[in-house]
This record gives structure tokens, sequence and C-alpha cells, in this order.
């Protein structure tokens, strides 16, 4: 299995969402869905990973407070620092340039009071707030049973304000990479319908194939309002 480590994200964060946008692997449809997925107001980044501000381009410039979560303070930490420095990757400002935005946008993101969060999104989430976004990239695609799908979700409604919004992007593990990682199972296939059982709103989801990209088979976007 992975080992979730301080190389780990280091690596994620420089092959990932940094030098360039890398056409082809769906980030253009990811930018697109979550731009139209955002609430003004308190957002939380669960399972941030190290690039919550990659897809803060896509948030309203309203965005009053971010909080990141992750089951690591490593990458929380790495993200607090690039907020400070701002010294923006090429992708984000390609990203950024890709929705019409210039660099200002990041920047006063990046004045928003911000919160740091350590605990595993599958587990009972600690008292953390009530926000009007959750965003949660990478994160769904890693459950690998029902009942830890249902924790993930169930726990973002619970800290969901009324009418705020759960979305995100998860990846849709290829054969070959789910060996690699010794056989993992996922639920995306149940995300539509495990998002109404706890009862989410207006619910979406949609799968964009890739077609360039030997781990993945495609992405999976879905949102649900509380």
């Amino acid at each position: 299995m992975l080992d979730y480590n301080q190389n780990y994200y280091q690596q994620y964060f420089k092959n990932n969402f940094n030098e360039e946008l890398m056409p082809g692997h769906g980030v253009e449809a990811c930018l697109d869905w979550a731009s139209t997925c955002f609430r003004p107001g308190r957002w939380l980044d669960v399972g941030a990973g190290p690039c919550s501000m990659f897809w803060s381009v896509t948030a309203p410039i309203s965005i009053d407070a971010i909080a990141l979560a992750d089951l690591s303070r490593v990458p929380l930490d790495m993200t607090a620092e690039l907020i400070r420095t701002r010294n923006w990757p090429p992708a984000y400002i390609q990203a950024l340039h890709y929705l019409g935005k210039t660099e200002d946008h990041l920047n006063t993101l990046a004045n928003a009071p911000l919160d740091i969060h350590e605990f595993n999104a599958f587990e009972k989430w600690p008292d953390v707030g009530v926000f009007d976004s959750i965003s949660a990239f990478g994160l769904a695609g890693i459950a690998d049973s029902i009942s830890t799908l249902d924790t993930l979700l169930t726990e973002a409604k619970d800290h969901l304000a009324p009418g705020g919004v759960l979305f995100g992007a998860s990846w849709v593990f290829s054969n070959t990479y789910a060996m690699k990682l010794k056989g993992r199972k996922q639920c995306l296939s149940s995300l539509a319908e495990r998002l109404a059982t706890h009862g989410y709103e207006d619910i979406q989801t949609t799968e964009v194939p890739l077609t360039s990209d030997d781990n993945y088979y495609g992405i999976m976007l879905f949102k649900g309002r509380a």
C-alpha cells in the first residue's frame, strides 16, 4: 500500500498540478465542475493533500474562511507555507488563466483566515465547524467499502450549513493500478445512491473518461446539497 509520508506528499506536490495542467488528464473538466459547485462563505477541503490552493482557483472570491483537513499534518503545513510565500506554481497560474482569472484571485484568498485540522475523514470528525462548501478531491475514490464511504458522506453532511454543498472528483482506478495497490476496491459506482441515502439533494454525478492515463480509466465528478 502507499506510504503517506513526507516524501510522498512532496513528490505529489511536485508531480501533480505544478509545472503544467497536463492536457488529457481531465484537469480542465475538474476545474469547470468545481467552479459550478463552490458557494460563498466558509470552505473546508477534506483529504486535502498538498493541492488545496490549486483547487481554490475555482472558488468565488467571496470565500471568507478556509479550513484544510488531512490524515497527515505534512501536506497541511506545505499548503500553509505556500499561502505564506504566495509562490504559486506555474500550473496554478495556468488554471487561473483557463478560468479567465488572474493571480490576484489567489492572493486575495490567501488573506482569508486559515484553520488546519489533522484527522481521518473516514472516521468520526472532530468539531471543526460548519461550512458552506466542503470539497473532497481524490478522497471518495479511496473508500474501499460502502461503510467507509458512508462515514465520509455522513460526517460531511453533519458539517454543512443548510444549503451547503459537498463536491469533488475522484479518479477511477485502472485494473493495473488497482493491482499495484494490492487489489484495492472502489465504491464510486455507488456514490450517487449513497448521497441520496444520506439525504443530500440536487445530486449530480458524471464520469469523465481518460484515454491517456495508464493508472486511471476516468474521473468521477460529484456533488450533493445539504
